[in-house]
């Protein structure tokens, strides 16, 4: 079973394996890390199960941009600080 966003279920009697798309992952870019649930936890319908933290080099161009674009309103001069990362 898939969802609209790109995940899916099997469920074979008692354990469901979830997963997300191909098409999902070569969408989110580089996956660093996964928060998974202990065994045994259980949920309710809509209820988060897994959280992903990735890395997206798409997100980091537009936020290059939008530095770029806006740093002398964000930082008040037409520099970007060395000390701001």
């Amino acid at each position: 079973m898939f969802t609209k966003e790109h995940e899916w279920v099997e469920v074979d009697k008692d354990i469901a394996t979830i997963g997300i798309t191909d098409y999902a992952q070569v969408e989110l870019g580089e996956i660093v890390h996964v928060d998974l649930p202990s065994i045994g936890t259980k949920y309710n319908i809509h209820e988060t199960l897994v959280s992903f933290k990735i890395f997206s080099s798409k997100m980091f161009k537009m936020l290059i941009y939008f530095l770029l674009k806006y740093k002398s309103k964000i930082l008040g001069s037409n520099r970007i600080s060395k000390n701001c990362c």
